[in-house]
Formats: structure tokens, C-alpha cells, sequence
């Protein structure tokens, strides 16, 4: 059964849901998988959904725009680039980058104050499963090293309300030695 459950979540061990519950842990692959998450209920279940895509597009659209200018003026923190307007952005998670010496506590400290924060990217040729198979060792990858060991998602989604969105960037700011004013 854990050999499944693997399987299905990329070969992941934790998913975001196991992060949640349990405080923040690194994740690894120790295994090749495939994202096999959705059956044929859940597909109708989502099938009505598809009509609330652009609504719910602009809105995490605004939720990031939101977060850069709170952000952008916090010492230590590197924002997502804002893509032209010609371009779609997904606007999936929201992504910030801090120095990989202070990514751990400062994930720790959003926890402490009741914020879920979550490292969504790693360099994956340092997860076991590549790492084994293909004989990947650290040093190979350096700009997804670096990359990888300074992202944090914070939390991000379309019920997600102002006040507690500036919450995040106040609790951000203050685990870098900051004050924020809104």
C-alpha cells in the first residue's frame, strides 16, 4: 500500500496535505511516479468548475499583484517576475525566494503564527530517486540548487482575503528583522 501511495504523488513522500498536518517537512522522491489523483467522479465534480476558471484566473491574478507591492519593498525577499501583458500567467502557487540559510526558520516562523508555507520546489536531481538512478549529485544543477533552496510558497488562493494576505507579508517582514506597513 505505501508503494501506491507513492506512486500516485510523483514517488513524493509527503504530500501537501501530510506538510500541512505536520509541520513542514522536507519531501524527497524515492521512487519514479505518475500524478494519478483524479477519477472519473472527481472529473464530473469538477466539470461545473470549468465555468468559474476566468473568474477565479482574475482573481488569483489580483491575490499575486496584491503580494508583490506588499512584498516587493521587503529586504530580503525575491519576487516572481511580472509577465507582460500579452502573457497568461497561471498564477498556480506564489512563489518567494530568501537567502537558503534563513528558508527553514523563516517557513518555521509563518508556521508558528498559523501560516501554511510549503517548499513546492526543489532541485529534483537531488531527490533520491535521481540522485540513485542517475547518478546526480549536488554540484550538477547550480541555478536549480540555488532556486530550490531558497523558495517558499506562501499561501495562495482564491478565497484568500486581503487582511489575511497581508498578515502573510507582515509575518514575512517580521521573520526578516522588518516592520511592514501596509
Amino acid at each position: 500500500m505505501e508503494k501506491l501511495k507513492l506512486l500516485r504523488l510523483h514517488g513524493m513522500n509527503k504530500n501537501s496535505a501530510d506538510r500541512e498536518r505536520e509541520g513542514y517537512q522536507h519531501w524527497d522522491v524515492s521512487c519514479f511516479g505518475w500524478k494519478y489523483n483524479m477519477d472519473n467522479i472527481h472529473a464530473a465534480m469538477l466539470l461545473p468548475q470549468m465555468k468559474r476558471l476566468d473568474k477565479k484566473a482574475k482573481i488569483r491574478a489580483a491575490l499575486a499583484s496584491s503580494y508583490i507591492d506588499r512584498l516587493k519593498n521587503v529586504s530580503g525577499v525575491s519576487l516572481p517576475a511580472r509577465l507582460p501583458e500579452s502573457c497568461v500567467h497561471a498564477n498556480h502557487l506564489f512563489p518567494i525566494w530568501v537567502d537558503s540559510r534563513r528558508r527553514d526558520d523563516i517557513i518555521g516562523h509563518l508556521h508558528c503564527r498559523g501560516i501554511p508555507s510549503t517548499v513546492n520546489y526543489q532541485a529534483i536531481h537531488l531527490l533520491t530517486y535521481f540522485r540513485e538512478t542517475y547518478g546526480f549529485k549536488a554540484g550538477d544543477f547550480p541555478v536549480a540548487e540555488r532556486l530550490g533552496s531558497q523558495c517558499i510558497s506562501l499561501p495562495f488562493y482564491p478565497g484568500l482575503k486581503e487582511e489575511e494576505l497581508e498578515r502573510v507579508v507582515q509575518a514575512v517582514a517580521e521573520a526578516l528583522g522588518e516592520t511592514h506597513a501596509n
